[in-house]
């Protein structure tokens, strides 16, 4: 009888103390989707559909991206600005990885400027189910089956033509590359319910809604 208390014990303790390491463990994010994709995603490195990609959040105020370093390219006008950090560290298609953020100001007050937009086209960031820069659009569907085809713009360096697949309500867009593969070049996280061409169309003038 004490041998099976004994045992008992041993079962109960093992279990809390797994139990306990999942719960310590906050730098990984489990993934459930198809074994092809990464199950497990860095926190710095993941990317939250209207909230964040790594550290840089939505509605956070501008400032915070002091924190990024002096950005590699900036253009502002009217009261809104885009920025731009280079990575030495290229693509699959061989172009430099890049963080780009569009802040503008929160209200009519004019008095805070935030960040509203946040696009990168580094394949080391991943969703929760492992879709990233690099992945086809078939892929992504499963993740987000309510995306919707709602943009498109020619990249003037390749004459590709790019289309912009929106999931507005979820605050997250992925830009495909127009080929038979149709594999996504780059991802855009903005606010829940607001289009991603209503800030994007800034960057491409040409773009067609």
């Amino acid at each position: 009888m004490k041998n099976a208390a004994f045992a008992l014990l041993a079962i109960l303790l093992i279990s809390c103390n797994k139990k306990e390491t999942v719960e310590k463990d906050t730098n990984v994010v489990v993934s459930d989707t198809l074994e092809e994709r990464p199950r497990f995603t860095e926190k710095s490195l993941l990317i939250i559909p209207g909230t964040s990609i790594g550290t840089t959040v939505l509605g956070e105020n501008a400032t915070t991206l002091s924190l990024l370093g002096q950005p590699d390219l900036s253009d502002a006008a009217m009261g809104k600005a885009w920025m731009s950090w280079y990575s030495d560290k290229p693509t699959v298609n061989g172009v430099k990885t890049e963080l780009m953020v569009s802040t503008g100001y929160k209200d009519s007050d004019m008095k805070e400027k935030i960040i509203k937009v946040i696009r990168t086209n580094s394949p080391d960031f991943k969703t929760s189910g492992g879709n990233g820069v690099g992945v086809s659009v078939l892929s992504i569907v499963e993740e987000f089956p309510n995306i919707k085809a709602t943009s498109d713009y020619t990249n003037t360096e390749t004459g590709q033509k790019i289309q912009i697949f929106d999931d507005e309500a979820s605050g997250i867009a992925f830009e495909i590359q127009n080929e038979i593969d149709k594999k996504c070049i780059g991802i855009i996280v903005h606010l829940k319910n607001k289009p991603a061409g209503n800030e994007y169309v800034v960057l491409h003038p040409e773009m067609r809604l």
